[in-house]
């Protein structure tokens, strides 16, 4: 509905012809907000006709103007504050405890449903941006992240048998994380490889079984090496993983995914890393201290979720 009343303001000098001046009310019914439109004409001191423009009310009902600028720089005051990093795996540590199996991994989905405050918390907090104090802080921190988006992802999605049953699981989904939107591929080939540290790779979980289980605890800067030394123990050894048989290395499809990260220092490609990480005294470490140029074969990967 628009409507026009006519606003007359005469000229205070003689002689001078009344100006008619339309005054707008725009309402837009329906949207549940109006918008304003005024123009007002004043005398200035020199008897000159000047225009003032009224600021524009915005759909919210906040002046546009200077008001509006100045309640804009206030709110940028009271943003609220970052949650601490500390924070944020004290909340992931309960999650992890409440749900992941520290036997196989596997992520016990009736627990998550207690979860839901924690999870919604900690997804809120990694989507701010935020600053980190050395590069081992930021690894740890896009690690945990990847692994709690997924696991938001089978909270999700209870009933998936199959990760790629979930449409767009790795490639379309995306996350808020550090003030940008991305998927699990991008947060993975985008900032976890580009870190230099292949380890960081076996440290994601993918939601699958084919994948390396899933940390118990959450990755800390501080501690960060120890934990990925520890993690890569895990994988390696695991024999549903990597394992020798009958002259051949059965190995994991993951390995041969990213074998060029493995390649240089201080592993020289995917051989060095199992060496570095197989146990003494293990069918593995024996197998890969007789063989020069051992035969390997890919093992064809797991797509089933590792719940129950």
């Amino acid at each position: 509905m628009i409507r026009i009343p006519q606003l007359q303001i005469k000229w205070k000098h003689l002689g001078q012809a009344t100006i008619v001046i339309p005054l707008f009310f725009i309402t837009m019914s329906g949207c549940g907000s109006s918008v304003t439109v005024e123009e007002d004409t004043n005398n200035s001191k020199d008897g000159k006709a000047t225009t003032k423009q009224t600021p524009v009310v915005n759909a919210d009902g906040k002046s546009s103007g200077a008001h509006s600028n100045a309640n804009n720089a206030a709110n940028s005051t009271n943003k609220p504050k970052l949650v601490p990093i500390q924070e944020i795996n004290r909340q992931w540590a309960n999650v992890l405890s409440a749900c992941v199996s520290p036997q196989d991994g596997a992520i016990r989905l009736k627990n998550l449903s207690s979860q839901t405050s924690n999870l919604n918390a900690i997804l809120k907090a990694v989507a701010a941006k935020r600053t980190f104090d050395n590069d081992k802080q930021h690894l740890a921190f896009l690690i945990n992240s990847y692994n709690i988006f997924v696991i938001s992802q089978l909270a999700e999605y209870p009933f998936a048998r199959n990760v790629r049953q979930i449409e767009g699981f790795y490639n379309r989904r995306t996350f808020k994380l550090l003030g940008e939107k991305r998927t699990l591929n991008v947060i993975r080939d985008g900032l976890v490889r580009n870190s230099g540290d292949p380890r960081g790779l076996i440290a994601l979980f993918s939601g699958s079984i084919g994948s390396p289980p899933i940390s118990i605890r959450p990755y800390d800067g501080k501690s960060l090496d120890n934990q990925l030394d520890a993690q890569c123990t895990r994988f390696v050894n695991s024999a549903i993983h990597n394992t020798a048989l009958s002259g051949t290395l059965l190995l994991s499809k993951l390995l041969k995914w990213f074998e060029k990260d493995f390649d240089g220092l201080p592993f020289n490609g995917i051989v060095g890393f199992l060496k570095h990480y197989a146990k003494s005294g293990s069918r593995l470490e024996s197998y890969l201290k007789d063989e020069g140029r051992p035969n390997v074969t890919f093992i064809e990967f797991n797509w089933s979720v590792n719940t129950r």
